[in-house]
């Protein structure tokens, strides 16, 4: 290994199967990263990549970026976002200056809830993150951020949709201070669990749950041609309603709807 990182050795120490790296600043260490993963990539050399997801996922809910326990004189920051697939969010309380996780939240939308309008979905996200955390949220002021602009309102103005009424009347049992609208590329953390691509495999679905989809590309069409009278014209219909395809010849069908009188009904009977 130590010959295979010969060019790195400026920057960075090998220990059996360790790579240390070492840097000035981030931006330097970026760019020492990459270089050490591409002289490993040309050799044929990959991580573990399920233990670098473990030990990423080990960070996120660790001591520094983790507050172990809640500040009483910061007001919890809640960030939200939703799409057609999972509602995400986010509490943070902000100490000396720095963001740090109070909890994540991720959630799969059920069928009916796909077919929320963007506001509701906004509006459950909202509702469901602050929910989970009652424990923590209940006496301490909260502030609460969301790109979706109509909700900003949502504190100072009755909700009309039956739909976001809950989380309306949620403001009500906790101190929710402000909704501040927050842009996109801000709310990035809230996004990315919400959207984070999932790989849809047809065959996989149909092999758990037992389900077979068979696309058949052939039409079927019925042709019938029938004679109908409605009600409105039942009174002046005579009485011997016959079919103008009486004299069909009999290798073909034909239907006759009749909706005569009760008389008419029992004469062409």
């Amino acid at each position: 290994m130590n010959n295979l990182l010969s060019s790195c050795i400026d920057f960075c120490l090998v220990h059996l199967d360790d790579i240390v790296i070492f840097s000035c600043n981030y931006d330097e260490h970026l760019i020492h990263l990459e270089q050490v993963l591409n002289t490993q990539q040309l050799h044929n050399l990959t991580l573990n990549k399920s233990k670098s997801f473990h030990d990423f996922k080990h960070l996120l809910v660790s001591h520094p970026l983790l507050l172990n326990f809640p500040d009483d004189t910061q007001p919890v920051l809640s960030f939200t976002d939703a799409s057609k697939v999972l509602l995400g969010g986010v509490l943070y309380q902000e100490i000396n200056g720095v963001k740090k996780v109070l909890y994540y939240h991720s959630e799969l939308l059920s069928s009916s809830q796909q077919r929320y309008h963007p506001i509701e979905l906004e509006a459950l996200a909202i509702l469901k993150c602050i929910s989970r955390m009652k424990s923590i949220v209940l006496g301490r002021s909260v502030i609460i951020y969301t790109d979706n602009y109509p909700l900003c309102d949502m504190v100072d103005t009755k909700a009309l949709n039956k739909r976001v009424e809950p989380t309306a009347l949620l403001f009500q049992e906790f101190n929710v201070e402000h909704i501040i609208h927050v842009t996109g590329k801000h709310n990035c953390l809230p996004d990315y669990l919400s959207r984070h691509p999932i790989s849809y495999d047809e065959k996989q679905l149909d092999s758990v749950y037992g389900w077979g989809f068979k696309k058949d590309k052939s039409t079927c069409s019925i042709k019938f041609i029938g004679v109908v009278v409605v009600r409105s014209k039942a009174k002046v219909a005579p009485s011997n309603v016959t079919s103008p395809l009486s004299s069909a010849p009999s290798n073909k069908c034909s239907l006759v709807l009749t909706s005569t009188s009760s008389s008419a009904s029992n004469d062409s009977c």
